[in-house]
């Protein structure tokens, strides 16, 4: 298996008038390699800054902007200052957190004790899981939830992509093993044989993906080739990858397709779909609206069937009567780097205006395990979530019931995420969910789950269906009423900037009003989704050393980026992961 270079490949030069700078070969994971989203660059090997860029998708340099590029290096160093000069004040919150826990909590000690009941008396063979994702806080909450399942059997081994080699998950106390793979961006094949090599090295049990969007289908091929060696070499009769196949993946990942799908078996509240691949589609189907827009009133979501960082916020609407405007957008679109082609089609998707009615978002998460509903939690949705509170909406719930009995075979296992629309149907009187989307992978509000007794339960319903011994499954999994809500402590920190400061200093966290009180209350009465008092350093680590370096490689290139997300534990680069 591959391990992290301590080297980076040629440098890129950027011409600044008379001139270059480049990129330091301190950070290890950087990469350099051309991608398909790149333009030429001149003879003498340099990229010309004025032209108009972005970058490619494998986060090498494209040509951008001058004043760009010189803002957002000093915005780098803005947030790396500000990253390391609160290191204090999380400090202090985990200690805060630490004696709210243990003083301020009733029955903390029964817990203790059950959690020592646990590991009593088992002494079964070890189950060894691959876990994946490890720069992300899902992956660290997934990790605790299952070495907590059966603390003395379950070994977990924590694998991530070699950019993000400083995850701060890595210095989990739950996790036993951290090791590096390729990029299956842009090596697909080595990142297979990667993972494949990690499953022989530590004679790996299950396989449990926490995909990046890019990586949802990668990892579903994975768990099928593992599952068959599994079968081969060890007789195992169930699948022990707890993801989707790939042909169930790929049609969950696609918008369109998951709403033919959703469709054909009979589910309700489907919106109407249209599967664009050219400007040319656009704009005739653009015509086709117009013309039916007076009898029906409908109004339409142009969006990206691929995740797309840049254009998933615009909505931009059709039917569109500014023809120019409309072909503006698209060329925008293209210039980005994110056109509208057979290969990458885009989606047309009926539009549920939530300000015109009482239309409000969710987003559920759910485990399927072996072709049953084995966990749900439901919260509301934003276009970047960071805040989960678990809530209870039964039209939402009654929707995913059918779904996981109407869609699911006995071989289906996987953590699977839903967005959707819900809103009063205005000739039965009776409130609807309207999917949008499916997200073949898990979702970060699965950290509701935030007790070590749900925690312990979650594992065990991945693990073994609901139970140790092999007996009944405990039924559906949902979060206890009246639990804290969760944030995440720097990006509340950020958020509580005044919007001038956030101005000036080139923060992009919002909101448009100072929020001091609010913080205040947030600190006193939620919880924060990483810091566990059993397991304090990956809160620590993420937020202080994960992301820093990270933007100091962001620092020593010309890649735009937007802002750190404390929840994936990233830079949001333009065209990044």
């Amino acid at each position: 298996c591959r391990r992290p270079s301590t080297r980076c490949g040629p440098a890129v030069r950027l011409t600044l008038g008379n001139s270059a700078l480049c990129p330091s070969p301190l950070l290890r994971g950087m990469s350099t390699r051309s991608s398909k989203t790149a333009k030429p660059t001149s003879s003498s090997g340099t990229v010309p800054v004025a032209e108009k860029s972005t970058t490619s998708t494998d986060g090498n340099l494209v040509p951008t902007s001058l004043d760009v590029i010189l803002m957002d290096r000093i915005r780098c160093l803005v947030h790396i200052a500000l990253l390391v000069m609160l290191i204090p004040a999380s400090c202090l919150y985990a200690a805060f957190a630490y004696c709210k826990e243990t003083f301020m909590k009733s029955g903390s000690s029964k817990t203790s004790a059950d959690e020592r009941k646990t590991a009593v008396g088992n002494e079964k063979q070890v189950i060894t899981v691959l876990v994946t994702g490890a720069k992300m806080s899902k992956s660290l909450h997934l990790a605790r939830c299952l070495k907590r399942a059966d603390p003395e059997r379950v070994k977990i081994v924590l694998i991530e992509i070699e950019k993000y080699w400083l995850s701060g998950s890595r210095f989990s106390n739950v996790v036993d093993v951290f090791e590096t793979v390729s990029n299956p961006r842009t090596d697909p094949e080595a990142y297979h044989r990667d993972l494949m090599a990690l499953a022989v090295k530590h004679n790996v049990d299950v396989f449990v993906p926490v995909s990046a969007p890019v990586s949802s289908v990668y990892d579903a091929k994975f768990g099928e080739a593992f599952a068959e060696m599994r079968r081969e070499r060890r007789g195992d009769v169930v699948t022990p990858a707890l993801c989707l196949s790939e042909k169930l993946c790929r049609i969950f990942d696609d918008k369109h397709t998951f709403s033919e799908f959703c469709e054909t078996n009979g589910l309700p509240g489907i919106l109407k779909s249209f599967c664009v691949r050219s400007d040319a589609e656009v704009l005739a189907l653009n015509e086709k609206l117009l013309s039916a827009e007076k009898a029906e009133g409908q109004k339409y979501i142009l969006k990206n069937l691929a995740y797309d960082p840049i254009h998933r916020l615009d909505l931009f609407q059709l039917p569109c009567r500014d023809v120019e405007k409309l072909r503006a957008y698209l060329g925008k679109v293209t210039a980005d780097g994110n056109a509208i082609t057979a290969e990458e089609p885009w989606q047309v998707q009926a539009f549920v205006d939530v300000k015109a009615k009482d239309a409000q978002e969710y987003s559920a998460a759910l485990l399927i395990k072996n072709g049953q509903l084995r966990m749900m939690t439901v919260c509301e949705s934003s276009a970047s979530q960071l805040n989960y509170d678990h809530v209870h909406v039964p039209e939402v719930e009654r929707w995913v019931r059918m779904f996981a009995e109407k869609c699911f075979s006995a071989s289906d296992s996987g953590l699977i995420c839903l967005d959707f629309i819900c809103c009063t149907n205005t000739e039965s009187g009776i409130r609807e969910a309207h999917p949008l989307e499916c997200n073949p992978r898990v979702h970060s509000q699965c950290s509701v789950f935030s007790s070590y007794d749900m925690q312990r339960k979650l594992g065990r319903a991945a693990l073994f269906g609901g139970s140790t011994d092999g007996g009944a499954a405990e039924g559906v999994l949902m979060p206890v009423e009246k639990q804290e809500p969760l944030f995440f402590f720097a990006n509340e920190l950020l958020k509580a900037v005044p919007e001038a400061v956030q101005f000036g200093l080139g923060l992009r966290y919002g909101p448009k009003e100072p929020k001091s009180e609010a913080l205040l209350q947030i600190l006193l009465k939620q919880k924060e989704a990483d810091f566990d008092t059993r397991d304090p350093l990956p809160f620590l680590f993420r937020n202080h050393f994960q992301l820093p370096l990270l933007l100091l490689s962001t620092l020593f290139s010309a890649r735009e980026w937007k802002k750190c997300d404390f929840c994936i534990g990233k830079v949001v680069e333009v065209g990044g992961d």
